[in-house]
């Protein structure tokens, strides 16, 4: 049995308050669950005072009692076998003078190397736990843990190509946290193969999955609460979910609205940065943008539409990617139209329709509206479950590649 050493992208904290629907926050309760898994320490993300004060951020997680507590960090349990780690330095101007970069200042500063060690202690993890990390930039905190733990395994999930969203100063440390990754890990997975590139060694491709009971999820065991759409929403709903930001062909999405008025457009997820969809929402009556909304609300929101789609870009930034929503589309019987992604090849039925132009998109989204009564049967199949996902993950490191893993001077 191994103890873990886990650092999501973001933390436990917003894994609450979203409804656990990240890849890092699945694999995480994959994690928890198996039996070959010891204690689990769930390394948050630092929180500044700048984001507590003014941001009105928590800087701990609250669900829980400490266990542990002192003036910049606490130590929360979370069940028998689940513990988190927030860490929250004295810290106002720096945040906002080195701005993303800030976290890598704080994640490998030795004040919270100290402080990491000492929560180990404290929980009384083995000398040699598994280290997963989902995090680019935290690169000398990983090398004086691998230092510390010879034994310990350390894999690196690749997660997007995030060279091509950062930055200023924030994009060299993302750099440099690849080319620290590459040497020190003993196993590299990632959402794409592509991946490889960035890093300059192999990977091993572990796509998105899916939990079998996907569609019969709820928020605390209760029924699903209802999304309420607007009650002129009348016509065929054309549903798109997940994060709205430059993966998503705007071009395409404005052609589709213009050309079905009576079609009513309906996009859920937070937005970033995206200028275009907020000038088309503006002037389009027939789209509706509902916000972020909680992961367990996600199913009843399927079920209302009657056709789900995917208009991504095809890129090199959605090549690395791996859409967590084609799978949940197609798991609650829902027809597709996509983009040809990464990953919709894997599909040939005809519940999805692969678009290469936006005529060919547009004639997919009529052609599933005008044809209602088409019923679909789809079976997940066993390689895309969560389960068997993390199985493959475990097993990448019971065969390091040779010559990685302690390259860590």
């Amino acid at each position: 049995m191994n103890d873990l050493l886990f650092f999501p992208f973001h933390d436990y904290k917003k894994w609450v308050k979203e409804g656990f629907r990240t890849r890092d926050s699945h694999i995480f309760k994959e994690l928890s669950k198996r039996e070959d898994i010891g204690r689990i320490l769930v390394l948050n993300r630092p929180v500044s005072n700048y984001e507590i004060l003014l941001k009105k951020t928590s800087k701990k997680i609250n669900i829980s009692e400490a266990v542990y507590e002192e003036k910049k960090f606490a130590i929360t349990k979370l069940s028998e076998k689940v513990y988190c780690l927030d860490y929250f330095p004295f810290e106002i101007m720096s945040p906002i003078l080195y701005r993303k970069d800030w976290w890598t200042k704080a994640y490998n500063s030795s004040e919270y190397l100290e402080i990491v060690e000492k929560s180990i202690c404290i929980l009384k993890i083995s000398s040699s736990p598994l280290i997963y990390s989902n995090v680019v930039n935290n690169y000398d905190l990983i090398k004086e843990l691998k230092k510390k733990f010879v034994k310990s395994k350390l894999v690196f999930d690749l997660v997007d190509d995030q060279t091509k969203i950062a930055s200023g100063k924030y994009l060299k440390s993302i750099i440099q946290g690849y080319d620290a990754y590459a040497k020190i890990a003993d196993s590299l997975i990632g959402t794409s193969d592509s991946l490889k590139s960035i890093v300059k060694r192999n990977i091993t491709e572990i796509t998105n999955g899916i939990d079998p009971n996907f569609i019969n999820i709820s928020e605390d065991g209760n029924e699903n609460k209802t999304i309420s759409l607007n009650e002129d929403l009348t016509g065929p709903i054309i549903l798109y979910t997940g994060k709205i930001h430059k993966r998503i062909d705007f071009r395409l999405v404005e052609e589709l609205v213009g050309k079905y008025p009576a079609y009513n457009f309906v996009f859920c997820g937070p937005l970033i940065g995206v200028s275009d969809f907020k000038k088309i929402l503006k002037k389009s009556v027939n789209m509706t943008w509902l916000g972020d909304i909680h992961y367990s609300q996600l199913p009843k929101i399927i079920n209302a539409a009657q056709v789900c789609i995917v208009p991504h870009l095809n890129n090199d930034l959605t090549k690395s990617q791996s859409p967590l929503k084609l799978l949940e589309y197609l798991s609650a019987n829902k027809p597709v139209v996509t983009t040809p992604i990464k990953g919709s090849e894997k599909y040939d039925s005809n519940q999805i329709i692969k678009a290469n132009t936006i005529d060919e998109f547009a004639e997919g989204i009529k052609y599933f509206v005008d044809n209602p009564d088409i019923s679909f049967n789809f079976k997940i199949p066993e390689t895309e479950l969560w389960e068997y996902k993390v199985s493959h993950l475990l097993y990448t490191l019971k065969a390091p590649i040779e010559g990685y893993g302690n390259n860590v001077d």
